[in-house]
């Protein structure tokens, strides 16, 4: 170990120069709790649709062609279908909870909801109440084509009004937070007709819109992975040095013990400091924050301790680790809401 350390470190001292500090990104995944805790007892979602036509208003079409404004009434219900077959297969994609749909739109009275519940005792009912969509034009900046000839641009502005809520019984209801979700749809063209033909077809756009709030829904339900991306301190000390090499060989427990060996030499306490922010970043990575957040508060009693000069130098590693540490604890409770949801 101590050999394999020593070549390390003149490697990595080798390639640093005369610079004393600097950073290595490192990246990593954290499973996020979702917005909304389902029942524990749940292992099925049914599907309703409560609102039967959603509003539709569409300045983008004349009011005065008939032909589109009724294409737009028939196509404005492929809005809801489309948002519940995204929800649907991100829902089946993450293997969460099974999720069904009811065939066709039900009006919601405490009869209705007792009949769909009946026989089915571990199903809640997510259900759609309200949905309504406005959609205007909007002229947007020019741009030049690779041809070097001007292109005018114009955004088709769809937003989407909805309401959505929980029920577990007649009598139990949680509504979810009303969203404005927006999706916007770009066209260029030369000439006018180019762009009114970029634009997708009116059906297209509606069940695009839809899909889109269906994601953001799935992503509010579900527990999902987010890449998290951190700086560790490289310095021109052996250890530190050294341990930057085990992490790009991937080898996070010889780091581990590097910085940890850092952290407890007699080195100066700007090193150490250093040595235990990495040492938090790499228990976050372990998703442990109760250790992450215990390396934070070595290294924030450090920099409380040292010297005037020495404090005004680790501004930036103290303001750091304060924001870290702030995480790690909201971490921990989140942890505690994931468990319950994936459980």
């Amino acid at each position: 170990m101590w050999l394999k350390t020593t070549l390390l470190a003149a490697t990595a001292l080798s390639l640093s120069g005369c610079a004393s500090v600097s950073y290595k990104t490192i990246g990593f995944d954290v499973l996020r709790a979702a917005d909304y805790t389902l029942p524990t007892w749940a292992d099925t979602i049914l599907l309703v649709d409560n609102v039967g036509m959603p509003t539709c208003i569409d300045s983008t079409l004349p009011p005065d062609d008939v032909r589109l404004q009724n294409e737009m009434t028939a196509y404005a219900r492929s809005i809801c279908e489309s948002l519940f077959r995204s929800l649907r297969a991100e829902f089946k994609s993450s293997g969460y909870m099974g999720m069904r749909y009811a065939d066709v739109p039900v009006m919601l009275t405490e009869r209705t909801i007792d009949s769909l519940l009946t026989g089915h005792p571990h199903t809640v009912i997510l259900s759609m109440d309200s949905l309504s969509s406005l959609s205007v034009l909007r002229i947007a900046d020019n741009r030049t084509s690779e041809d070097n000839e001007v292109m005018g641009c114009i955004d088709i502005v769809t937003q989407t009004k909805t309401q959505m809520t929980l029920r577990t019984s007649p009598y139990d209801a949680q509504a979810l937070t009303p969203r404005t979700d927006t999706i916007v749809f770009e066209s260029c063209g030369s000439t006018t007709a180019d762009v009114v033909n970029g634009f997708p077809p009116l059906g297209m756009r509606y069940k695009n819109q839809g899909s889109d709030v269906g994601r953001i829904y799935a992503s509010e339900l579900l527990p999902t992975w987010q890449r998290i991306y951190r700086n560790i301190y490289v310095t021109n000390k052996q250890d530190m040095a050294a341990a930057a090499i085990w992490v790009e060989k991937g080898e996070w427990e010889e780091a581990k013990n590097l910085w940890a060996r850092a952290y407890n030499s007699q080195s100066k306490t700007a090193d150490k400091v250093r040595a235990a922010i990495n040492l938090a970043v790499a228990y976050e990575r372990e998703d442990a924050p109760a250790e992450a957040s215990m390396w934070c508060s070595k290294a924030l009693d450090l920099m409380e301790r040292c010297d005037t000069k020495t404090q005004n130098s680790l501004k930036i590693e103290k303001e750091k680790t304060g924001k870290m540490f702030e995480y790690f604890m909201s971490r921990m409770k989140e942890k505690e809401t994931l468990d319950k949801q994936m459980n």
